[in-house]
């Protein structure tokens, strides 16, 4: 089965092509800020989703788009709904429906209970952290990052989502890029390998 899992935003879109587990090919669609903004943004994003997809080897069985995230607190809504639905429309005129995909459902099964709790914890400890680091010099509050640099990689959701990944995968999702855009290779795989009930 080949599912196509997209972790859509406006600045850093991930994209992998899942074709049962065995072969992957994944994009990053970063348009530039200068180029590109409000409706030309959205139209950009969705043509080189779509793109992409028409390079793939087969044409996929289900397409997993990760679902907006409601709570968020953002100036930017209106266009980030506009650019999940203009996409949804596209995707339902050229291929079929997406699945959409909340990030609790595809993300929680990743972790155990003591992973969670741990992950908890370090949230706490690093705002103990920042709590310790205002009011000090850049030199300070860099001496206490280092210090403490475990626990705030242990608080962070989306670098402990990456060390989940198989080796295989990673290797291949460092080939496109080492930045923090792997965080959105990463979603986007995990997208793909997450089974509807």
């Amino acid at each position: 089965m080949v599912v196509i899992g997209i972790d859509l935003s406006l600045r850093s879109t991930g994209i992998c092509y899942n074709d049962n587990n065995e072969t992957f090919k994944f994009a990053l669609v970063c348009p530039d800020a200068k180029k590109y903004n409000d409706e030309p943004l959205v139209a950009y994003m969705t043509q080189e989703i779509i793109n992409f997809i028409e390079d793939c080897p087969r044409i996929p069985d289900a397409i997993h788009l990760e679902g907006l995230s409601f709570g968020s607190i953002s100036g930017s809504k209106d266009i980030l709904a506009g650019n999940f639905w203009h996409l949804r429309v596209a995707l339902w005129n050229a291929y079929m429906a997406a699945d959409i995909i909340p990030v609790t459902s595809w993300r929680s099964p990743l972790f155990n209970k003591e992973e969670r709790k741990l992950l908890k914890e370090n949230v706490a400890a690093v705002k103990k952290i920042k709590e310790q680091a205002k009011g000090k010099s850049l030199a300070e509050r860099k001496e206490i990052a280092a210090a403490n640099a475990l626990t705030i990689l242990g608080a962070d959701v989306k670098y402990c989502t990456y060390m989940k990944l198989p080796e295989d995968v990673k290797q291949i999702i460092e080939c496109v890029t080492i930045d923090k855009s792997r965080f959105d290779l990463c979603d986007a795989y995990f997208l793909s390998c997450h089974k509807n009930k």
